[in-house]
């Protein structure tokens, strides 16, 4: 772990500063010297700076950290719990620390992939349709279904799968979940693999983070498997999805509805995909996060972890 920053290196600047980190910056009085650029991390504006700060879009290439190591960057400032925008080992060996935000709002995200379960249940995707044609009608289509009595299946329960569990919990619903590195969750069965999970639940949420195990695990094999009207939740990474498997799953009835709030098109990450337009999906921009109260600690948390006081958790 690298010594707190000395005071000499609080010149940050950070990369994808954005109008609602400003007003919340502002909102709430705080302190950064710092110069903020509004666009993605670009080489030429970072040399020379000891300290750098991204946020989810920028990506930085080895070559790149190279430049940044030989011109006295020491510290890259991650304002997210995301962290595969960067080879994290690699900057470590050139002498790069590396912070993240390990845990700023669990909360938000549990509660919008909730808000994405209730809309497919619901069927609010119909009933906007017919709103914005003024037809007053209850059809079979837009019947929904209720929750309780049913079984959420959770991949992955660190702290917003352990949210997940309790909102559920609030629903009369049944949890089961699937994490290696976790044994037991109050009130929740542990399943012994993914493919039970899926096998076994009637709604799968994803929580786990992007890594090579977990990279487009969830793929055309085990969704083959999933029990008959799965409603598949992923509110982590894009990429832990296999998308043309999932949209094959779709087009097959396998998957009977699909919340994402992120998307790997294989083209660009987390952009909406025309193809997703349907009734039984609803697609949100990854904005899981994008609460007043989630903002608002990432930022506070960056300046603490460029101040040297941060949370340990926070040093990878």
């Amino acid at each position: 772990m690298h010594n707190p920053l000395p005071q000499d290196l609080k010149q940050t600047i950070v990369f994808e500063w954005s109008d609602f980190e400003q007003y919340i910056f502002a909102k709430e009085e705080m302190r950064w010297s710092a110069r903020f650029e509004s666009g993605k991390f670009r080489i030429n504006l970072a040399k020379g700076y000891p300290s750098v700060s991204i946020f989810i879009e920028s990506k930085i290439s080895n070559k790149e950290l190279d430049e940044l190591a030989r011109n006295g960057t020491r510290y890259i400032a991650i304002r997210g719990a995301g962290h595969d925008m960067l080879d994290i080992e690699y900057a470590k060996s050139i002498g790069i620390g590396v912070y993240f935000v390990a845990s700023y709002s669990p909360e938000s995200i549990a509660e919008h992939a909730f808000a994405l379960l209730l809309n497919l249940v619901r069927k609010l995707n119909i009933e906007r349709r017919h709103h914005a044609s003024l037809q007053h009608i209850r059809t079979i289509q837009s019947m929904g279904t209720t929750l309780k009595g049913k079984r959420i299946g959770l991949y992955g329960v660190g702290r917003i799968g352990s949210v997940m569990a309790k909102i559920a919990d609030g629903f009369s619903m049944e949890v089961g979940f699937y994490d290696k590195y976790v044994d037991a969750l109050l009130a929740a069965t542990k399943l012994n693999s993914l493919a039970e999970l899926f096998q076994q639940c009637d709604i799968v949420s994803i929580h786990v983070p992007l890594t090579p195990e977990t990279e487009q695990s969830v793929n055309a094999d085990i969704l083959a498997q999933a029990k008959p009207g799965l409603i598949l939740l992923n509110t982590a990474r894009g990429d832990i999805i296999d998308d043309q498997a999932v949209l094959h799953a779709l087009d097959k009835g396998i998957i009977a509805g699909l919340g994402v709030d992120v998307w790997d098109s294989g083209k660009v990450d987390d952009k909406f995909d025309a193809r997703l337009y349907r009734d039984n999906v609803i697609q949100t921009h990854h904005i899981a996060f994008f609460t007043y109260e989630a903002v608002k600690e990432i930022v506070k948390q960056t300046i603490l972890n460029l101040q040297g006081e941060g949370d340990p958790r926070n040093t990878l």
